[in-house]
């Protein structure tokens, strides 16, 4: 999928674009590339959407392809997500999300996702600023492992899924590394009505088994307030990643 403008490229009223490897499929997912002046996903539910259900095989696992975004002056994502992912059942990879822009912004929420529910690799999300970053309102970055949820009981607060012998449905793979880099302003702020932070977060959750990847932040300066994180952690079988923050001017948290 390809989509070029000269000026404005504008995703509303949930609209999306996708490319997915479906159940019992071989194969490999194309890539997702957008690229304009500005680009703005505006709407609860639009979204760019990468991902595979694909049953490869061990040696050959299927490969959801990768979400590469350019803009020359602004990205603004409004409750919107990217997501790239390894579906539950599914051997195979994520692909990367690739983000090069002047100005990027995520509010209400909005998420940039590499995660695997299946058996393979979430992908590793890469961003660069010319100017500045912000993440506010429970928006993230955020690379996982996951155990598979059961939503039927109780949907705010989900359970992980267990199979016929009562063991747990989970995630097997490494989270993907995070790498951002901002010539001038880094931004995270606050959460969303239910707690979640804004900021960059690596992790294995509970029951899945993996290692989380690195985080790398470069940036002129770097702004973290009212519950933001910057994490990598592991709450299941395997290691939490190291993170790397390379700031130029100054460092404000509070």
């Amino acid at each position: 999928i390809s989509v070029k403008a000269s000026d404005l490229i504008s995703f509303e009223a949930k609209s999306n674009a996708t490319s997915q490897v479906e159940d019992k499929a071989d194969g490999n997912g194309g890539n997702i590339e957008i690229s304009a002046k500005n680009i703005n996903f505006n709407t609860k539910g639009s979204a760019l959407n990468s991902s595979t259900k694909g049953k490869g095989q061990e040696g050959n696992p299927s490969q959801a392809g990768n979400i590469v975004v350019k803009a020359s002056e602004n990205i603004n994502l409004d409750n919107s997500n990217f997501f790239s992912q390894v579906n539950a059942g599914a051997i195979g990879n994520a692909g990367n999300i690739e983000i090069e822009t002047g100005n990027l912004s995520l509010t209400n929420g909005s998420l940039l996702l590499s995660n695997t529910t299946g058996k393979g690799n979430a992908g590793n999300i890469n961003v660069k600023a010319k100017d500045n970053i912000v993440l506010s309102g429970g928006s993230l970055f955020i690379s996982s492992v996951d155990p598979l949820l059961d939503y039927s009981k109780n949907p705010n607060s989900p359970e992980p899924k267990l199979d016929d012998q009562g063991n747990l449905k989970v995630g097997e793979g490494n989270a993907g590394n995070i790498n951002i880099q901002v010539r001038d302003r880094a931004v995270f702020d606050g959460t969303d009505i239910d707690g979640f932070p804004s900021g960059i977060l690596d992790v294995i959750r509970k029951g899945a088994r993996g290692n989380s990847g690195k985080i790398q932040l470069k940036a002129g300066s770097l702004s973290m307030t009212n519950g933001a994180v910057v994490q990598t952690k592991s709450e299941g079988e395997g290691n939490s990643g190291d993170i790397t923050i390379d700031v130029r001017d100054d460092i404000f948290l509070d």
